[in-house]
């Protein structure tokens, strides 16, 4: 059975559904809401699907050309908040499963975030270092870690997850 939760919607944003209810659009506020999760929860999966995944929960754009790298929302949800990230520097070369960066939570555990391909470093997620929560908030957007350009994509993509295959990874450990 499915569990409601009562939600908040700021005022404005109320009067502009009512609007929308009046001219026609919607028939009611609960469609607008209802369509408005279902657009939500699209996107999020429509995020996960367009990259590639590591056992150990590290993704990686599915792009040869350059791509950005982060962590998983399992394990963003795991760490629960995350307070500092350490990185390698830009402008090195790295080699895949090589320690990229060190990210730290609340709970004083600590993440090794391993590199998913061999590459090159082009650029650090600098907002992580005064807002690692980011990495909590919004994982495969605003939290992602680093950017890679690859040198073996084509062949190390191979050892890669696609969304489907991780995400029975993360249920077989659920």
């Amino acid at each position: 059975m499915s569990k409601w939760e009562a939600i908040s919607i700021p005022e404005e944003l109320f009067k502009k559904v009512e609007a929308l209810v009046e001219k026609g659009y919607y028939l009611c506020t609960s469609e607008f809401v209802s369509e408005a999760i279902e657009s939500l929860l699209q996107s999020i999966l429509e995020k996960r699907k367009n990259r590639l995944y590591t056992q150990k929960h590290v993704w990686i754009e599915d792009n040869p050309e350059e791509a950005k790298v982060g962590l998983s929302e399992y394990v963003a949800n795991a760490l629960k908040c995350i307070v500092e990230i350490k990185t390698v520097e830009s402008g090195q070369t790295i080699n895949r499963e090589e320690p990229l960066a060190l990210v730290e939570a609340t709970s004083k555990r600590l993440f090794v975030v391993y590199s998913p391909v061999t590459g090159f470093i082009t650029s650090i997620n600098k907002s992580l270092l005064d807002e690692p929560y980011l990495i909590n908030e919004d994982p495969y957007e605003a939290g992602w870690i680093l950017t890679i350009k690859p040198t073996r994509f084509e062949i190390e993509k191979k050892d890669l997850l696609t969304w489907e295959n991780y995400d029975k990874l993360i249920r077989l450990h659920q």
